[in-house]
């Protein structure tokens, strides 16, 4: 059961569902009680809103895998891992200093954005574990579905200390973009890696049809000069033969 544990893309996979998964259940405990601290709004009217962050993390799953099963995996959780380091690198930097004020509009935008991107990559994501794992669906997808429940269980703990230690409340996207940040930067060394696999089967091959060509026409210049090696003799006996004949009847008639 624990097996695939021992193949690091597991992990590979568990980060990235912590990104989609946990990190949804970390916000949707921690989003009510920003607005109020943040925005000053009432505990209720920042529950309703945190409500529209989770339907579109929730609801919109179906949509993820609809794009996965037609663009594939790895594209439609390229794309949103991108989007969703956009909007959190946005979210976590500090009043002002990008030249503009993240006000309770942009701000519920911005959210709006990483829960979309969230509800389209959980099915992204899992779309890879019955292409890598067609024996251990089940396992794997259970320890995938485990590691990124932990994460939401942890995140919200370190949102905490980190806000105390810093006195920031943005600081909770700084975790985001981190965690998006290194989901993006292996997935990349990832399709990186494909790609150099991919250039070296391509040489490979190539090499391979060269030589056979090669062999194909040495073989068959080969041939052709073992056939005159081999006919040589028989042609001189033929013509030697014609020869005589030929005398004998010009002896005969004379």
């Amino acid at each position: 059961m624990l097996a695939p544990l021992r193949q690091i893309r597991i992990w590979r996979f568990g980060l990235y569902y912590v990104a989609v998964f946990g990190a949804y259940v970390a916000f949707s405990l921690w989003l009510p009680s920003y607005y109020k601290s943040v925005y000053h709004m009432t505990l209720a009217r920042g529950a309703l809103l945190t409500a529209f962050f989770i339907f579109p993390a929730s609801l919109l799953r179906p949509v993820g895998g609809w794009l996965s099963d037609r663009y594939g995996a790895r594209p439609v959780t390229y794309s949103v891992f991108v989007v969703m380091l956009l909007a959190s690198m946005i979210l976590s930097a500090p009043e002002g200093s990008l030249g503009f004020h993240v006000g309770p509009t942009a701000f519920f935008i911005l959210v709006e954005t990483l829960g979309i991107g969230m509800g389209l990559g959980k099915a992204s994501v899992y779309k890879y574990i019955p292409e890598y794992f067609p024996k251990d669906v089940g396992a794997a997808g259970g320890l995938v579905g485990s590691l990124g429940a932990l994460g939401g269980f942890f995140l919200p703990i370190g949102f905490g200390y980190l806000e105390t230690a810093t006195g920031r409340p943005e600081s909770c996207f700084w975790v985001m973009s981190a965690l998006m940040a290194t989901c993006l930067l292996w997935l990349q060394v990832v399709i990186m890696d494909l790609r150099r696999q991919r250039s070296t089967a391509n040489r490979d091959g190539s090499s391979k049809r060269a030589t056979g060509q090669s062999l194909y026409r040495g073989n068959a210049t080969s041939d052709r000069t073992n056939g005159v090696r081999r006919a040589g003799p028989a042609a001189l006996f033929l013509y030697w033969g014609a020869v005589r004949s030929v005398g004998a009847s010009a002896r005969g008639g004379g």
